[in-house]
């Protein structure tokens, strides 16, 4: 992945930097938590949006919900299995 992109308040091509956060995700009345990948400018530090960041950001999400999910399935298989 290139190093550089276009950011819109220097207008021009910058080197930025890569940073995580993390997010809480609503999704079926579940709440949970995410870690995500952005990047900022080196020069001014606004966020950047870079296709190749956000196609991670889906993997990210996609895998936080998918452990989420069976984690909540093996807890209720758990609980009536002991029933």
């Amino acid at each position: 992945m290139d190093s550089t992109c276009f950011c819109i308040k220097c207008r021009k091509k910058v080197p930025y930097i890569l940073k995580t956060r993390t997010i809480e995700l609503r999704i079926h009345g579940d709440i949970l938590e995410c870690d995500e990948v952005f990047a900022t400018c080196k020069k001014c530090g606004i966020e950047l949006y870079i296709p190749e960041i956000n196609d991670i950001n889906v993997k990210l999400r996609n895998d936080a919900y998918q452990e989420h999910f069976i984690n909540r399935h093996v807890d209720a298989f758990r609980i009536s299995k002991d029933f």
